[in-house]
């Protein structure tokens, strides 16, 4: 665990956004849903702060999984655009405290973060999300038409696809050089 006086400007600023996030999340589940639970928040908060002082522990995969667990447990299932999009910001936000997470463990407490690397992250996080709009498109879509069938086997058979997608995508991207950022 690392105090946070030792830290770098751009670590504590990591931190924030991780310790934000996960705030966000948990306040979202217990003020924007009808089965929100204050004393869940609560223990989520908590969680947060000692996962903020060490982002490298595993207390920052049980509070992802608790994270995304109150609020699949506490939201109703998407049904208008609001629902839609409120999951959308939380789904943003999860993506926020595993990258800044991730990132903050990536360096030494007391390093910078160089901007290049910063860079690289942002890059990925804007591609996780560019690559997650058309697939939440067609979920409202398909949500507001009614299809008649499963819905959860239309949602995995459509995560499959993404999957697939994806690596079809990787698999046929030319090998990086090496010395090249990117």
């Amino acid at each position: 665990m690392t105090l946070l006086s030792s830290l770098s400007t751009s670590q504590r600023v990591l931190r924030a956004l991780m310790g934000a996030a996960a705030t966000a999340v948990a306040l979202a589940s217990w003020l924007a849903t009808p089965g929100g639970s204050l004393i869940a928040a609560l223990g989520l908060v908590v969680l947060t702060a000692f996962v903020v002082l060490d982002p490298g522990s595993r207390r920052t995969t049980l509070l992802m999984a608790l994270l995304a667990a109150v609020w699949l447990w506490s939201a109703p299932a998407p049904s208008s655009l609001r629902h839609w999009a409120l999951t959308f910001l939380v789904a943003l936000a999860l993506l926020v405290v595993h990258l800044a997470g991730a990132l903050a463990t990536v360096l030494p407490p007391a390093a910078p973060v160089p901007a290049a690397t910063l860079r690289r992250w942002l890059r990925r996080g804007v591609g996780v999300v560019l690559a997650c709009v058309p697939v939440w498109s067609v979920m409202i879509v398909a949500t507001r038409a009614a299809a008649p069938g499963d819905a959860f086997l239309m949602y995995a058979a459509l995560a499959g696809l993404v999957g697939v997608g994806a690596a079809l995508a990787l698999s046929t991207r030319p090998p990086k050089r090496a010395g090249t950022d990117g």
